[in-house]
């Protein structure tokens, strides 16, 4: 068996557009994303900036 992570992402990002949606129209508000970057890491700064990227 193959296993397809971009399979998988997908699916779990469906999956999360959907629990979102669910969120606002239940108590009218957006999920955020919150990150504390502790130190100048440029990989760590990277990371977080396409994690705000993908939650956009």
């Amino acid at each position: 068996m193959i296993i397809s992570g971009k399979e998988i992402s997908k699916k779990i990002k469906e999956q999360l557009k959907v629990e979102v949606e669910e969120i606002k129209n239940k108590y009218n508000r957006l999920p955020k994303l919150a990150v504390i970057l502790v130190g100048e890491n440029q990989a760590s700064q990277v990371y977080v900036k396409n994690k705000e990227r993908g939650c956009s």
